[in-house]
């Protein structure tokens, strides 16, 4: 699947300073990249009143949104 990480993303996870957060954080980009549908990537729920969005937790502080836009996602 394609994907595109938004400038936003890229700035908060360099604030990030524990490595087992970055360590899944770069493990669920590989698995998106892998990933030919959205049911292969794993943990992942839609938004509520949001249609195309998704959210993934990687812990109770931390989750990562997912827009899908036919055939994209874009984080």
């Amino acid at each position: 699947m394609k994907y595109k990480i938004a400038k936003a993303f890229t700035k908060q996870t360099a604030k990030i300073k524990d490595p087992k957060i970055l360590a899944k954080i770069r493990k669920t980009i590989e698995q998106i990249g892998e990933s030919s549908t959205l049911q292969d990537i794993p943990a992942l729920e839609p938004l509520q009143g949001f249609p195309n969005y998704y959210r993934i937790k990687f812990d109770y502080r931390y989750r990562m949104g997912i827009y899908y836009d036919k055939g994209r996602a874009r984080k």
